[in-house]
This record gives structure tokens, sequence and C-alpha cells, in this order.
């Protein structure tokens, strides 16, 4: 997966993905270790920035990759 800075589109980093994992939005905090952080009205208000019309029942896909020092 290649990441790209939206400042400067040149500014690019690749990663490799060792897994994508589908669930409900409820779900994520927990699922990386982020539920005290991020509690399910954090999250909601944090997703729908981007996404408008999410919901905690919305299936999201949590992509796990390796940090560029590790490939």
């Amino acid at each position: 997966m290649t990441f790209v800075c939206d400042e400067n589109p040149s500014q690019t980093v690749e990663v490799e993905v060792f897994r994508c994992t589908d669930m409900p939005l409820s779900e994520a905090a927990s699922f990386v270790g982020k539920a005290d952080e991020w509690p399910d009205q954090i999250m909601l208000e944090g997703m729908r920035e981007h996404y408008p019309d999410i919901q905690l029942t919305s299936i999201v896909q949590i992509i796990q990759f390796k940090p560029p020092a590790q490939i």
C-alpha cells in the first residue's frame, strides 16, 4: 500500500499489508487496542469528519501493515 502526502504528493511511503479485517465500527477500537482512547462517541465523531453518514454498525476495514523500517 502506498501513502501519499496531501501537502506534497511527491512524498510517498510504501508499506507491506499483512491483514485486512472487516468489522462493525463499534469493534474497531478494541481490535486495535485503543478502546480506552477511542470510546464509541469519540470514534464516531472522528470518522464522521470524513464519512458523514457512518454509523457504529457500519462495516469498516482494518488494514494492518508493517512499518516501512520492517519491510
